[in-house]
């Protein structure tokens, strides 16, 4: 009984579907430009950078400060005006002082001004610079996106092109072996069907790494493998390792048609 058992939890698991990974590239574009940390450094200089400019032009705008003081005097000098009269004191115990204050800086040879657009420059190039990381985050992950989905059609194309190499070597092994066929055919279908389950497999491990080059940028597909990845749909050939992961990215015209509208403007990427 617990033989069977285990014969039947281990068909479960080999017949188990592997992880789906559905990936847009919209979605793909906005988790590397979420999950990209140079990005957001350079965000955070770019608004630094607009701090300071906001400062330095505030340095010629007049100042203006409220202040306020109070003070209490012990003793305070007195007079008699005649005998017997009462003290004349010449002031109060309390005294105090309240208002505001504006202070200007008239000229000072323009050292202030050329502060200010210097400032208003250098706050300039980092937007700038923001805008280039952006528009080459967004290029890397367009190419490493395209690379993906081309990866995918590789393997499709192999596989098909191996399982029929397969089938044609099987069959004429049959032929082979019935005098239907001479050796030399056996051979060279055999060796045929080798040579493409080489180029499925080389195109199974460029898909794997174009896979992670795109997760890397985007930061999807955590706690997935891509070692065995293949598309949806993809005809296995014999004795070939089941998928590790199922990727379904965008058909090929809705791919033109967004990269075709990011054309105009390549820098924004809108």
């Amino acid at each position: 009984m617990r033989f069977a058992a285990a014969l039947l939890a281990l068909a479960a698991v080999a017949g188990a579907e592997p992880p789906r990974l559905v990936l847009t590239l919209a979605q793909a574009e906005a988790g590397a430009l979420a999950a990209s940390p140079a990005l957001k450094a350079a965000g955070e200089e770019a608004r630094a950078a607009g701090s300071r400019s906001w400062a330095a032009g505030a340095a010629l705008l007049p100042r203006l400060s409220f202040e306020g003081a109070y003070r209490y005097q012990a003793e305070i000098p007195s007079i008699r005006l005649a005998p017997g009269a009462p003290p004349l004191q010449f002031g109060t115990h309390d005294g105090w002082s309240l208002g505001p204050q504006a202070t200007w800086t008239a000229f000072d040879s323009f050292a202030g001004w050329e502060v200010w657009q210097a400032a208003r420059a250098a706050a300039r190039a980092k937007r700038e610079a923001l805008a280039g990381q952006r528009a080459a985050l967004l290029l890397r992950t367009r190419s490493a996106y395209v690379g993906a989905h081309l990866g995918l059609e590789q393997t499709r194309l192999l596989g098909e092109a191996l399982a029929r190499a397969a089938g044609q070597a099987a069959d004429i092994e049959v032929r082979f072996k019935t005098g239907a066929a001479s050796r030399a055919d056996a051979l060279a279908a055999r060796n045929e069907a080798l040579s493409r389950a080489v180029l499925f497999r080389q195109a199974r491990a460029d898909l794997a790494g174009a896979l992670r080059d795109l997760f890397a940028l985007t930061g999807a597909g955590g706690g997935l493998d891509p070692a065995l990845a293949l598309g949806e749909g993809v005809r296995l050939p014999p004795d070939a390792a089941p998928p590790s992961l199922q990727v379904a990215l965008d058909p090929v015209d809705a791919q033109l048609a967004a990269l075709g509208t990011v054309a105009a403007s390549p820098i924004t990427g809108s």
